[in-house]
């Protein structure tokens, strides 16, 4: 006999930890995926997603709805990432509210760089490595 709970049951009653783990999976293929993440449970029943030196919020958001269109995902489809107003009036570039099955969700971009310069750093940075690869090969 098995006492675990039916996966459906679990989620009706976490809908935090299921929406948690269905953006952390979109996010691994998304432009986020190389930033320093952090999230935490809101006091709200929400989600908080914050990350540093990185694409805006709406940019992030925008980015995240397309690759899951492209992709034509399951997990988290884009009828699931309705935006919200902030009670707090304080959505704009770098903070942006949303709801996903209902759970309230915050994107929070900290010292955002914006799309372009977090792509051109991020080639930077591979062709440092690279660079660096190779000396360390010649060695």
């Amino acid at each position: 006999m098995n006492s675990a709970p039916e996966t459906d049951a679990v989620c009706a009653h976490h809908p935090q930890s299921e929406v948690l783990g269905r953006l952390l999976f979109a996010i691994r293929s998304s432009v986020l995926r190389t930033c320093q993440l952090d999230y935490w449970p809101a006091m709200s029943g929400g989600i908080v997603l914050e990350w540093f030196e990185g694409p805006t919020a709406s940019e992030a958001r925008e980015a995240l709805m397309i690759d899951l269109v492209d992709r034509g995902s399951v997990e988290l489809r884009t009828d699931d990432l309705v935006l919200e107003p902030d009670r707090f009036e304080h959505s704009g570039e770098d903070v942006v509210h949303m709801r996903v099955d209902d759970v309230p969700v915050e994107f929070r971009a900290l010292d955002p760089v914006g799309w372009s310069a977090f792509v051109e750093n991020n080639r930077a940075a591979m062709r440092h490595m690279i660079r660096e690869m190779g000396q360390a090969g010649a060695a």
